[in-house]
């Protein structure tokens, strides 16, 4: 049985579990400020897509790295691979030291189903250009994926 196909469709399907969600974000984290106050809706969704978005991450970094193993560390070797890489690495860190402490501020600020106060609109802010940068970086990795240059 050759492992590579098999790690390939599990790269492919987690890097649409775990991109779908990244690239949602910056769009619910604009939709987080209603009216003046935040939307408890938004941050609901933002909250149901944000473990899919950990677990297609995972997937998507470890099957990435067994391909790389089973090709001997060819892919490495690319520019564009590497390149990428970092990118994600970037965006792994950008998730866990910035995106989720803010996000678990915000979600900290809601009590009773009711919105919160203005003091979270600053929060929101910072998550979305976070969450814009991350968008960024996605895409990137995505364009140097596709075209490998």
């Amino acid at each position: 049985m050759k492992w590579y196909p098999i790690f390939l469709y599990i790269h492919i399907y987690s890097a649409i579990i775990c991109i779908g969600p990244l690239l949602c974000f910056p769009v619910l984290s604009y939709f987080l400020t209603n009216k003046g106050r935040l939307s408890q809706e938004s941050y609901g969704l933002m909250k149901q897509l944000f473990p899919l978005a950990a677990i297609g991450a995972v997937l998507l970094l470890s099957s990435g790295f067994a391909m790389d193993v089973l090709v001997k560390g060819a892919y490495i070797r690319t520019i564009w691979m590497s390149v990428s890489a970092v990118l994600i690495l970037l965006v792994v860190a950008l998730i866990v030291f910035a995106y989720r402490p803010i996000y678990k501020k915000i979600g900290s600020l809601f009590g009773d189903g009711q919105l919160c106060p203005l003091q979270g609109i600053p929060l929101a802010i910072k998550l979305n250009q976070v969450s814009w940068t991350i968008c960024s970086l996605v895409t990137a990795i995505l364009v140097l994926m596709i075209t490998k240059p």
